[in-house]
């Protein structure tokens, strides 16, 4: 019997060093696995970051697009103005030798 008991006690140290072995790994696992959700988490804030600052730029950029629409307008709007000067003078000047030759 006491050579039974002592065969049974070396198996169960043999089969806790396992288990001891078993959880030493299952720890580290999880550890690995710690850091890898927390790089996840931190790379999603990075994210959601980089994601506000692309659409604040969005909306800068159409600022931008405004305002070079305006300033390509611009010439073109002169022109336009000194056409209608020249000839709201060419009509005002013939109307005036009309009037003129009316009067004398």
């Amino acid at each position: 019997m006491d050579k039974d008991f002592t065969k049974d006690c070396v198996e169960v140290r043999e089969r806790l060093k396992g288990v001891e072995e078993s959880t030493k790994s299952a720890h580290h696992r999880i550890d690995a696995l710690d850091n890898q959700t927390q790089a996840i988490f931190d790379m999603s804030a990075s994210i959601k970051i980089m994601a506000k600052q692309v659409e604040d730029m969005l909306k800068v950029l159409k600022e931008h697009d405004c305002k070079i629409d305006r300033l390509e307008r611009l010439p073109a709007e002169k022109v336009y103005n000194y056409w209608q000067i020249a000839v709201g003078s060419l009509v005002s000047a013939g109307v005036g030798v009309v009037i003129g030759l009316f009067i004398k």
